[in-house]
């Protein structure tokens, strides 16, 4: 299959709150798997963000790809500057080692700059499209962010996800519960919301998976794809500012995959529902791209 050729996917997910059932976190882990390995074989480049956390579902979505050969990268990790600086020189060097077939490629923000991460020699370097790259070994490797501000360091690795991507998928998600320690967020927003609002905002193609709980489901409520709950639960504030963001944006779904997007919204993953979902991102009406970017390396 390729019917997605040339089409750079970003999923957006992340543990729902769901995910403290043992059994909903292993059905959770295994539609993200599947979602990235069946796009991939459509042809599309996919896209995610996560840090590299033992317990996170980084390395759960990029293994499948550890032993390919591809011509270019088909999965794309992208690191936050609060993940690159949490995780330390030694984790990431040990990513970077696992992931030498050209399959997986891994980029990362440091201060204001996005780039390639890579090894080089005994140094870690980060290597911008159109600049010359940075290199850090392990003693000058970043140990304090650039900025005391994690939301803001947050977007802009965000806004760079979004900026290179030609459509979103979402599933799961945080969303800001007060009364639960493990459904806070970290951002001026949920990150599954800020990501997709960033695509569906550049008149992109957006898919929310609201089977999958969590920040997802709330989407696509918040779209009118589904049935609204009644659930009045005091949030964090930034989860009720971007609902309310994307509320005001549901007359922006082109007409003609609505009904394709509604039945998807509520549909667990399975070969018909991926099918669903490469008509959605083929036929929704957007301007035409004169080029594509994608990810490639430095």
């Amino acid at each position: 299959m390729s019917e997605l050729t040339d089409t750079t996917i970003l999923i957006a997910a992340s543990w729902p709150p769901e995910a403290e059932d043992s059994n909903f976190k292993a059905k959770f882990e295994e539609a993200t798997v599947y979602l990235s390995t069946s796009l991939v074989e459509m042809g599309a480049q996919v896209v995610y963000g996560g840090n590299l956390a033992q317990d996170g579902l980084t390395e759960t979505l990029a293994s499948p790809f550890s032993d390919q050969w591809p011509d270019k990268p088909v999965f794309v990790h992208v690191l936050d500057e609060p993940s690159l600086v949490h995780a330390g020189f030694d984790r990431v060097w040990g990513a970077l080692q696992r992931r030498n077939t050209g399959a997986i490629a891994t980029w990362a923000c440091v201060n204001d700059t996005f780039g390639y991460l890579s090894i080089d020699g005994g140094r870690i370097s980060v290597a911008p499209v159109d600049d010359k790259p940075i290199l850090f070994s392990r003693r000058t490797f970043p140990s304090n962010l650039s900025i005391p501000d994690d939301a803001a360091k947050l977007s802009y690795a965000r806004s760079n996800k979004v900026e290179r991507v030609d459509a979103c998928l979402a599933l799961g998600g945080k969303t800001g519960l007060l009364g639960n320690d493990r459904d806070h967020y970290f951002g001026f927003f949920p990150g599954v919301a800020e990501e997709l609002l960033g695509v569906f905002e550049g008149r992109k193609p957006v898919i929310p998976l609201g089977a999958y709980g969590g920040c997802g489901l709330a989407i696509a409520e918040a779209l009118g794809l589904v049935n609204t709950t009644s659930d009045t639960s005091p949030r964090q504030s930034g989860y009720f500012e971007a609902m309310n963001r994307l509320g005001k944006l549901r007359q922006d779904i082109p007409d003609n995959v609505r009904d394709d997007l509604a039945k998807v919204a509520s549909a667990p993953l399975n070969q018909e529902t991926m099918g669903i979902i490469s008509s959605i991102i083929r036929n929704w009406s957007r301007p035409e791209r004169k080029t594509h970017f994608g990810y490639l390396t430095a």
